[in-house]
């Protein structure tokens, strides 16, 4: 005698609001809830879309919740930034180091610029991991806006 399989059934009236919601949702109706919060949102919404549909519904519901837990404008702010760093000009403080073919102790003075110095305890925690032994000079400011929305900006002086 074989074993029975069972298949699990819901009666709709007796689903939860969310996994109606979740079943509902199709790749117009995400794009169309990200083109609301905004250009960029959509646009990251599209990219994670793009490959798998089935598969990417469930990454793309997860960014529209962070939408709402955290406001859209936020949420929009952050798809500018995934964006840009994608982009092929957008440099870092390393390339621009190895460009020249200088290192980090090349560094002599640095000037960081936060929008908020509640977030220095984590920046110089990163800091710490690419300026080692001789720490050069630094200043760090506390901003009121920094371009395309940026939290942090590190400006270097180095020596050749």
């Amino acid at each position: 005698m074989s074993p029975k399989s069972y298949q699990q059934v819901i009666l709709p009236e007796h689903e939860s609001i969310r996994l109606r919601l979740y079943r509902d949702l199709d790749r117009l109706r995400l794009l169309e809830k990200a083109a609301l919060i905004g250009p960029a949102t959509r646009e990251v919404m599209e990219s994670i879309l793009a490959d798998n549909v089935i598969y990417g519904i469930r990454p793309a519901y997860g960014v529209l919740t962070l939408g709402r837990k955290y406001s859209g404008l936020r949420l929009e702010a952050a798809c500018r930034r995934a964006l840009m760093y994608e982009m092929p000009r957008y440099r870092n403080v390393k390339a621009i180091l190895d460009d020249q073919n200088l290192t980090f102790a090349n560094v002599v003075k640095s000037t960081v610029f936060l929008t908020n110095l509640a977030d220095f305890a984590g920046m110089n925690e990163v800091y710490a991991k690419y300026f080692t032994g001789d720490f050069p000079a630094r200043s760090t400011i506390q901003v009121a806006a920094l371009p395309k929305g940026a939290s942090v900006e590190i400006e270097v002086v180095a020596h050749f």
